[in-house]
């Protein structure tokens, strides 16, 4: 007697739960798939950032030195050495050897050597100040890359067109004007775009090399050969200054003493004859 309902009550159990159950599995089927990768704000599906180019990056690089060293010919020397031991070269050269001699180059050295060259320059002389600035070129380096592409491929659309012989008169002096002009954009982007690789290859180092100071009296007879230079110079410029204002304002000073002379003697000479007049 007692088997009979409890049987009844599981089965009203059994069958109310279907339901619940059925929904759980469509709320799971309809959820993400957890082994799919999900994309967070600002990173593309795959993972990595969105919208920015891939692979290694394209930096151009400056490098200025500033160098201190007892004797700056030999030291200059030196620099011009690691330049061409690192397969670069000397773009501008001034050396100076009035006063405190110095020294100043413009260089190219290579990317993948910067850093052997930065640190046999170091060893040069004492460096005073060091700056090295970076710019990445990247995304300029990839929009010239599309934009030259793009344009040699219009350069070929319209090579295609001319050679077709259904072509007019007219629509091939059209293509050949718009061809010329293509042609001249590709010229320029492609100028510049070598000019930028350069830029990447190659690192521009701005160098100067001064002489250490010293104390005018720890060199007493350099000090003294300088001081009696100077005066005599001075002296010189005096003299000379002197010499050319004279020269300069002779003739005019001159012109000056003659009219005022005349003009004095001509008043002399009506006093003089109004005088007489006036006793006769």
């Amino acid at each position: 007697m007692n088997r009979r309902p409890t049987s009844s009550v599981i089965a009203w159990l059994a069958l109310g739960a279907l339901p619940a159950l059925w929904a759980l599995s469509a709320c799971r089927d309809a959820g993400p798939d957890a082994s799919s990768p999900t994309a967070t704000p600002g990173e593309a599906p795959g993972g990595g950032p969105a919208d920015l180019p891939r692979g290694p990056r394209a930096r151009a690089m400056t490098l200025e030195l500033v160098l201190v060293a007892d004797d700056v010919a030999s030291t200059t020397r030196a620099f011009r050495a690691a330049v061409r031991r690192h397969h670069g070269w000397v773009q501008a050269a001034n050396e100076e050897s009035e006063d405190e001699r110095s020294a100043t180059l413009d260089v190219k050295v290579p990317a993948a050597e910067i850093d052997s060259f930065r640190a046999q320059a170091r060893h040069l002389a004492e460096v005073e100040r060091e700056t090295e600035r970076v710019e990445d070129v990247t995304e300029q380096q990839t929009d010239l890359g599309a934009r030259l592409r793009n344009a040699r491929r219009e350069e070929e659309r319209l090579l295609a067109l001319m050679g077709e012989h259904t072509a007019s008169l007219g629509d091939l002096v059209a293509l050949e004007g718009k061809l010329a002009e293509v042609r001249d954009r590709i010229e320029r982007m492609d100028a510049v775009d070598r000019a930028l690789a350069e830029r990447v290859s190659f690192v521009n180092v701005h160098a100067e090399i001064r002489a250490r100071p010293v104390a005018y009296w720890k060199r007493p007879g350099q000090t003294l050969a300088r001081a009696g230079e100077w005066g005599f110079g001075t002296a010189c410029a005096l003299v000379v200054g002197t010499g050319a204002a004279v020269a300069g304002l002779g003739p005019s000073v001159i012109v000056l003493v003659v009219a005022v002379l005349c003009m004095f003697y001509l008043l002399k000479a009506l006093w003089r004859r109004g005088r007489r007049a006036r006793a006769g």
